[in-house]
């Protein structure tokens, strides 16, 4: 299991970012993502947008002002969320020297789009904004590399028979397309069947609050501890990093809260922790604050 590079922040009502380096992916662009990666922000070549509350889309202005000129940089957002597009126009308006600079696209439930060559980002939606039939308003997103593999009828079949067949038919009549797990990102959302996330190596995932009382009415639009490690308990994860905790609770409040869960719920999987107001530059290369009980899904260096 290989280590990606992740830098984040991500703190309920401030600011959410997450960095994945390998991918060249920024996903949310929270107040101060630009500032806080420094030169490593013109690394970004996708910002890829989960929904339209403040706190994950005002770094947009500093970005697109320092990054966007040339087209390298392309700006993803769910297909019915009109904030974005009023905002595209604010910054060619605002920042004329780059405007038409930044590619912006939209993205659908279910819609897939090409990050680099064999990898794309698929978007899922999530209940956290209402949104009427057919409209997507509020995106987790789940990253795959797509691998061509021998199609099993073809497997064990000697090297110049297979040969005979591409001669004839092409490649795509002996391959076919497999997806391959790499990443997920929530967003902001409420606990959904963990079957979204099953099989992922990381996972980044909201936890807003420790408990379902403190919750109260927002646990339609926002996860609470306990019901999200339980349901994570029951699916196949490589890592799991948790966010977007409330400024209610001190680090150590929320350390004890995390381990004590796990410990309950013989947590199979390695926890590590974005604390409020804490940014964290290469998450998963720091000890987890739990190291799960399933050594065959323990993170490698």
């Amino acid at each position: 299991m290989d280590t990606i590079r992740i830098t984040g922040f991500s703190t309920a009502l401030y600011s959410t970012w997450f960095f994945i380096e390998p991918y060249k992916l920024l996903l949310d662009c929270g107040d101060g993502a630009c500032a806080l990666l420094g030169q490593k922000s013109g690394k970004v070549r996708t910002i890829a947008l989960t929904h339209a509350d403040r706190d994950h889309l005002t770094g947009l202005g500093q970005f697109n002002q320092l990054n966007a000129a040339g087209g390298k940089l392309r700006i993803v957002y769910p297909e019915s969320c009109g904030s974005f597009p009023a905002l595209q126009t604010f910054f060619d308006r605002f920042d004329p020297h780059v405007a038409g600079g930044a590619r912006w696209e939209t993205i659908a439930n279910g819609e897939r789009i090409e990050l680099d060559r064999d990898l794309v980002l698929e978007a899922r939606s999530n209940p956290h904004k209402s949104a009427g039939p057919g409209e997507t308003k509020s995106v987790g997103y789940r990253i795959y590399r797509v691998k061509r593999k021998l199609k099993s009828q073809y497997r064990g079949v000697p090297g110049k028979e297979i040969a005979k067949l591409v001669a004839s038919h092409g490649k795509s009549h002996i391959e076919e397309l497999v997806d391959e797990p790499l990443f997920g990102f929530s967003g902001d959302t409420p606990v959904e069947s963990p079957t979204i996330w099953d099989g992922l190596p990381v996972l980044v995932h909201e936890s807003t609050f420790l408990n379902s009382d403190d919750a109260g009415g927002y646990q339609a639009v926002h996860s609470n501890l306990p019901a999200l490690m339980e349901a994570l308990a029951t699916i196949k994860l490589g890592r799991l990093i948790l966010s977007h905790f409330s400024t209610r609770y001190r680090a150590d409040e929320i350390r004890k809260a995390v381990v004590d869960c796990a410990h309950k719920l013989s947590f199979p999987h390695p926890i590590w922790l974005v604390l409020p107001l804490e940014v964290r530059r290469d998450i998963l290369l720091t000890p987890p604050v739990w190291p799960g009980t399933d050594a065959a899904l323990s993170p490698t260096a």
